[in-house]
């Protein structure tokens, strides 16, 4: 195993490991522990190359970091990417990287995310005690936050998941759970996804997604689909869902706001799966802090940013800040 560091300005740590025989190629971005411990999934994908494989890791550590300080996770944020090209031996590859998890003495709680299977992190297990949700099926909490989320939303614009119009962009894992959890308090919810289809809703297709009319539009696959086009056209006026990074440009928040868009901010709106993967780690239950706990802090971003006239993502952003300063 070869072990190295990389210089990043603005990140704490960031580490290059390798090894010929598994073909383990990894990047470990810590971006702060100022808060606490790091904690981040491990993503396996097949990297094009190495510059995209490390502003991955780096991108998605970023961002880690402000999700847990804006969950009020005692957590900083760190993320693992390994190309999945390379991999030689599968299983060797994760106990390595296990290893090198190890060697960084705690500063690292590492998980699961994209490509990352449970057999996976069981030999990651094999290296270091510092791996949480092995057994954890994030869809659920994450589902659950999500939906938190949409009922604090509507409650603040004075309506109710019951007999409210949903539209479900992407009905993965997570989007499908959140259907369920909405039609089980009486929604209505129409499906958009090119490759799944549900039988307990009407499907749309992406075309006719923005023009029909609903309450809100629930964003659960791919980011950016919130910019200048979509908001100058799009029928429902509330906006809340899983996806990361819903604005295509910063701009897009401005318009948004002068449009009069009422939305809780992605990594609010998705913070479940960390928040109960750092709790699975401390052996704590997560379904306080994903309801109680959350629809208070969604309700405080809400009220201070309808009380200052700013978009809610700049509020959400300070309260991130607040706790990281």
């Amino acid at each position: 195993m070869k072990f190295s560091n990389v210089e990043k300005d603005g990140y704490e740590r960031v580490i290059r490991v390798t090894d010929d025989a598994s073909g383990l190629d990894a990047f470990i971005a810590l971006h702060s522990t100022k808060l606490g411990p790091a904690i981040g999934g491990i993503r396996l994908y097949d990297y094009q190359n190495e510059q995209d494989q490390l502003t991955d890791a780096l991108r998605l550590s970023k961002g880690m970091t402000f999700k847990n300080a804006a969950g009020g996770l005692d957590h900083g944020g760190a993320k693992t990417t390994v190309n999945a090209n390379k991999i030689k031996n599968r299983e060797a590859a994760f106990q390595i990287l296990g290893k090198a998890v190890n060697l960084l003495d705690g500063a690292y709680i590492c998980a699961g995310d994209i490509g990352t299977t449970t057999a996976d992190l069981y030999k990651v297990n094999d290296g270091t005690s510092y791996v949480a949700g092995i057994t954890l099926d994030s869809s659920h909490p994450t589902a659950l936050g999500v939906h938190t989320c949409i009922d604090t939303l509507l409650k603040h614009n004075n309506n109710r998941i019951n007999g409210s119009t949903f539209i479900v962009q992407g009905l993965g894992k997570v989007g499908s759970r959140l259907v369920t959890m909405l039609q089980r308090d009486s929604g209505i919810v129409f499906g958009v996804d090119p490759f799944t289809t549900m039988d307990t809703v009407k499907m749309l297709s992406s075309q006719h997604m923005f023009s029909t009319p609903a309450t809100m539009y629930v964003p659960c696959a791919l980011g950016a689909t919130l910019n200048l086009r979509s908001l100058n056209t799009m029928k429902p006026k509330l906006v809340c869902g899983s996806a990361n990074n819903q604005f295509e440009t910063e701009n897009d928040v401005g318009i948004a706001q002068n449009l009069g868009y009422k939305y809780v901010p992605d990594f609010i709106a998705n913070c479940g799966g960390v928040v109960a993967v750092a709790l699975d780690f401390q052996k704590k239950d997560y379904q306080k802090a994903l309801t109680t706990d959350l629809a208070d802090k969604v309700k405080d971003i809400l009220d201070e940013a309808e009380h200052d006239g700013v978009p809610a993502q700049i509020v959400a952003e300070r309260f991130a800040n607040r706790r990281l300063q």
